[in-house]
Order: structure tokens, then C-alpha cells, then sequence
């Protein structure tokens, strides 16, 4: 078991299902429960206030991570299933991971923390290289074929985080998303130099 800050989970039934279940593909290089522990950490570090709703949405946002689609909604069938009762809080939470989009006056906390470590320049190349060597195991494809991938989706999510944006939200989620914005354009030039 890996001690992670924040949550209140570890060691719980939920909390060693999740981790068998991270762990039970060796192809999930990034999605795996390391990711899930970093989440933990800028939990921790951002000093967000404890929510057991959003413990568990950590725990299982990525816990079904596979070659196959709506993994996000297919995350909260796992928890709902695994916890027996209704989580429709824990599923908006998780489900706001799928294209991350962030609102003033919103519940960022999940999609900011999802995206913490592009605001670190020195993961940001690493951790790109660890998505593409998952991405190649778990679909089939080659190297050229996930950068244009990534390069489109990052290239996609770059226009959602505007400086207006930025200035309409609290001081802290603004300097968390710039950090963020500035990780995204440093992925899109790793993808555009691959592929000249």
C-alpha cells in the first residue's frame, strides 16, 4: 500500500480495489496509480479542504482505463457498484475529467488537480512520454500516429483556457490554470517538433 496525503480512504476495501484494479494492466503507464497519488499530492499542497466526495472521485476517475471508450462513465459504474450506494456527486466529479472544461463560480477542483502536473515543466515531457507508450500498448498504434493524436487534443483544449477566462476566476485556480495553459503549450511543441 502506498501512503498517499489527503485522502481518508487508504487502506479502506474501496482503496484496495482501486489499487489491484490501477495495477492489473502493466500497459497503463500513466493512468496508473502513481497518477492517482500525484492528485493526492496537489490536494495536499493546494490545501483543498477535505471532501469525502472528492476522495473518492480521485480514487476512481481513472480506475477503468483500457482501449475501449467511455472510460470516465464506465470509472463511476465501478464505484457506484463497488460502494452499493448512489454517487451522482462522485460521477459529476469524475466525469468533469473528460474534457476538463473549467467555469468561474464552478467546482474545478478536480479537472485543476487532473491537470497539475503540466504546470510542473519539468514532468511535463516525461509524463507525455509515459501517455505514449501507454497509448501505443493500449491501442495499437504507432509513434506518429500518437503524436498527431496528442498534438490534436492538446491543440483542441488550448483555446478552452483563455486569458478571460483566467482573470474571471478565484486568484488561486487563475495561477493554477496559467501554470496549467503553459504546460499545455509546451506539450503542443514536443507533439509539432515530432512531427516535422
Amino acid at each position: 500500500m502506498t501512503p498517499f496525503p489527503w485522502t481518508r480512504l487508504d487502506n479502506t476495501p474501496l482503496w484496495r480495489a482501486a489499487e489491484a484494479t490501477y495495477q492489473s494492466d502493466p500497459r497503463r503507464l500513466y493512468h496508473a496509480w502513481p497518477h492517482v497519488g500525484r492528485l493526492y499530492h496537489w490536494a495536499s499542497v493546494w490545501n483543498i479542504p477535505y471532501s469525502a466526495a472528492l476522495d473518492r472521485a480521485i480514487l476512481a476517475h481513472d480506475v477503468i482505463y483500457d482501449a475501449h471508450p467511455d472510460k470516465e462513465r464506465r470509472s463511476s459504474q465501478w464505484l457506484e457498484a463497488m460502494m452499493g450506494v448512489d454517487c451522482t456527486r462522485e460521477s459529476t466529479l469524475i466525469h468533469a475529467t473528460i474534457d476538463h472544461a473549467i467555469t468561474p463560480g464552478g467546482d474545478n477542483r478536480i479537472q485543476l488537480l487532473d491537470l497539475a502536473d503540466l504546470g510542473v515543466p519539468d514532468l511535463v515531457a516525461p509524463n507525455r512520454a509515459l501517455i505514449a507508450q501507454e497509448a501505443i500498448a493500449l491501442y495499437g498504434i504507432t509513434p506518429r500516429e500518437f503524436s498527431k493524436a496528442n498534438l490534436a487534443y492538446f491543440e483542441a483544449m488550448l483555446p478552452r483556457y483563455p486569458d478571460a477566462l483566467i482573470h474571471a476566476l478565484p486568484r488561486d485556480e487563475a495561477q493554477r490554470l496559467i501554470a496549467i495553459r503553459a504546460g499545455i503549450q509546451q506539450t503542443i511543441a514536443l507533439g509539432r517538433a515530432e512531427l516535422r
